[in-house]
């Protein structure tokens, strides 16, 4: 059960990492070690393969770990403010990781600058190189999904509003009102909030449904509103209960709480709704 899609990693992407990763230990090594021995320096040739190794680890765990920690503030920037700050903050990490792992480089080599500059030069024009490639693999897709995944967490925000209008409602008129539209007839939210982002060529994008008169008691379990799915595009669900509570769920677990026995004339409802939606446009 989630409370929200992951938008900052996915499972398929840790292959990626791992094969970066491991590359960039094994051939950063390899380089590293090629560069000491070519060095005038007989204190750098005397660094061992070992020592090589060692250090394109520590700058590889030190660089994409800077990496990591930059890309996800862009990425919970971007989420936040709504604008596209992923590949400003690629850019920026890569330029953090490269000058994190010159800087182990430099402090664990113990020479000059311009000697570790030189020597570190080749293992990360490498690691560049192959960071570029994986890179080129993964951005596209990952960012399909980011903005996927965001659309799907502001469809979730939207219900949020909508549940505290109901609430408001609540408290006025001591009853759930008939439908949403009541809720722009007495001011309580804008059309706008209606428009799920996952969905939005739809005019109203979430489905409501009154658990009844005030004085039944509605189960806590019980469904009074979702977003729709078109059946050409399937995801997950925003939910709200008639406790209040609010998930976000993918599509399996979204349908537990569909097939409760509780929700029942909820989800026939719902179901002949979805048959008449129109289809989403082509991406």
């Amino acid at each position: 059960m989630m409370s929200k899609f992951q938008v900052y990693l996915h499972v398929w992407q840790l292959p990626l990492v791992a094969l970066f990763l491991a590359g960039w230990i094994l051939g950063g090594g390899w380089l590293l070690h090629r560069a000491t021995q070519r060095s005038p320096s007989a204190k750098v040739r005397r660094i061992s393969v070992v020592r090589c190794y060692q250090l394109s680890f520590l700058s590889g765990v030190f660089g994409m770990g800077s990496s990591a920690i930059t890309l996800y503030i862009f990425a919970a920037l971007s989420r936040a403010t709504h604008l596209p700050l992923m590949a400003v903050g690629a850019a920026v990490a890569t330029a953090m990781g490269i000058l994190l792992a010159l800087l182990v480089f430099h402090a664990s080599l113990s020479v000059g600058i311009h000697q570790s500059m030189a020597m570190a030069i080749r293992p990360l024009a490498a690691v560049i190189a192959t960071a570029l490639l994986l890179g080129a693999c993964a951005y596209f897709p990952a960012r399909r999904i980011f903005w996927a995944d965001l659309r799907y967490y502001k469809t979730f925000e939207n219900l949020k509003e909508i549940s505290r209008a109901l609430k408001a409602y609540d408290r006025q008129y001591h009853a759930w009102p008939n439908d949403l539209q009541q809720l722009i007839d007495t001011r309580l939210i804008t059309a706008n909030l209606l428009v799920a982002p996952i969905n939005p060529h739809l005019p109203v994008g979430y489905f409501y449904k009154p658990p009844g008169r005030k004085d039944s008691s509605p189960l806590p379990s019980q469904l009074v509103a979702v977003s729709l799915i078109s059946p050409k595009r399937p995801g997950g669900r925003a939910l709200l209960l008639a406790d209040g509570e609010l998930k976000l769920l993918r599509h399996q677990s979204a349908n537990l709480f569909l097939d409760d026995e509780t929700n029942a004339d909820f989800t026939d409802a719902l179901l002949k709704a979805e048959q008449h939606l129109p289809p989403p446009p082509k991406d």
